[in-house]
């Protein structure tokens, strides 16, 4: 197994478009999903895609609850109290 294969993956069984390009509703053309051989090990480059993507999404789920309950119940609007609202991201991301 040489290095392109390591990243990419062997022969053409991984169409990476499938995890960049969004699949419209109303479009009546449909992609078959080729992104997991049976038995194959995962190229690195797919690896890191989906790692970063979850790396993300955990993030943002983290920050998102913290970041609303405090904007609408600590003085609500107009939210001046920015010291609160960052203590209550980074205590979030502590407890996690």
């Amino acid at each position: 197994m040489g290095l392109k294969e390591l990243i990419f993956g062997e022969g053409d069984g991984y169409d990476y478009s499938v995890l960049c390009m969004p699949s419209l509703p109303w479009r009546n053309t449909r992609r078959p999903m080729k992104l997991y051989p049976l038995d194959e090990p995962l190229p690195l480059l797919a690896s890191l895609v989906m790692g970063l993507q979850h790396a993300f999404a955990m993030v943002g789920g983290l920050i998102t609850p913290p970041y609303v309950v405090a904007k609408f119940t600590i003085d609500a609007f107009p939210f001046t109290k920015v010291d609160l609202q960052q203590y209550a991201i980074v205590a979030a991301l502590i407890t996690r």
